[in-house]
């Protein structure tokens, strides 16, 4: 079988089909931001310099699904609920 792209692994292995080898998808959550070397306070604020880090963890690792997403304990409840409601 040829190598198949990451998006081609993922729908072999949804299909229920037996795709070139088993489809990675990490978690890579705040790791990214350390990667990046973008300090966590503004990786957890910000979506685009989460997706930029992810995106820099992608080409460390080479995964098939990247998940852009923060480790939300980092996150003090209250700066976050006072963000929410003065938005």
């Amino acid at each position: 079988m040829a190598e198949l792209s990451s998006l081609e692994r993922v729908r072999q292995a949804a299909r229920l089909k037996e795709p070139d080898v088993v489809p990675v998808a990490p978690y890579i959550g705040n790791h990214a931001a350390v990667i990046a070397g973008i300090p966590i306070d503004r990786y957890c604020t910000s979506g685009e310099l989460m997706a930029e880090a992810q995106f820099e963890a992608w080409k460390v690792y080479r995964h098939d699904i990247l998940a852009p997403i923060s480790d939300t304990y980092n996150l003090n409840s209250n700066d976050f609920l006072s963000t929410i409601c003065v938005s």
